[in-house]
């Protein structure tokens, strides 16, 4: 699978630990995992490792859905 990223311009320092930084990008630029960021991407692949079951998929689906 292939990773996606983008690119956020922020003044903040590099302690969040929810971003990913990439040392070749300028001070202050966050690399940020669009995968991680979409809940449905993230139940799907949950489903795909057998981490939750289809109904518990649909279920979140639906929650975040609405």
């Amino acid at each position: 699978m292939q990773q996606q990223t983008v690119s956020v311009t922020t003044k903040t320092d590099k302690s969040n630990s929810n971003m990913n930084y990439d040392d070749n990008n300028n001070e202050g630029k966050k690399v940020v995992d669009k995968e991680e960021e979409d809940p449905v991407r993230i139940i799907k692949r949950r489903l795909a490792k057998g981490e939750i079951s289809k109904d518990e998929y649909e279920e979140l689906r639906k929650a975040i859905q609405s």
